[in-house]
């Protein structure tokens, strides 16, 4: 991201010099404005991007508490064991 930013800077900055040696001094009227909103635009996307980055990897590094809201709320009963003679006598 911060990579294409600079590329599109630079782009930004050859037009706006090809202009102004095509059409004079009256293009950084427009051309310099246009550039500095540019460069405050990206900067915000690119601070942006690594503070969703940092956050994301900190997330990654919590760990997984097993189960959620509705955990243990379809838990399967104990399977029941089968009584024997022996055991039913002492009943």
């Amino acid at each position: 991201m911060a990579r294409m930013s600079a590329v599109v800077i630079v782009l930004e900055t050859l037009a706006i010099l090809l202009a102004l040696a095509v059409f004079g001094p009256f293009v950084l009227l427009v051309g310099v404005p246009a550039l500095v909103a540019t460069v405050l635009v990206l900067a915000t996307a690119v601070v942006a991007e690594r503070r969703r980055i940092r956050r994301e990897e900190a997330a990654a590094a919590l760990p997984t508490v097993p189960g959620g809201l509705m955990s243990g709320f379809f838990r399967v009963p104990a399977q029941v064991t089968p009584v024997d003679e022996a055991q039913r006598a002492r009943f």
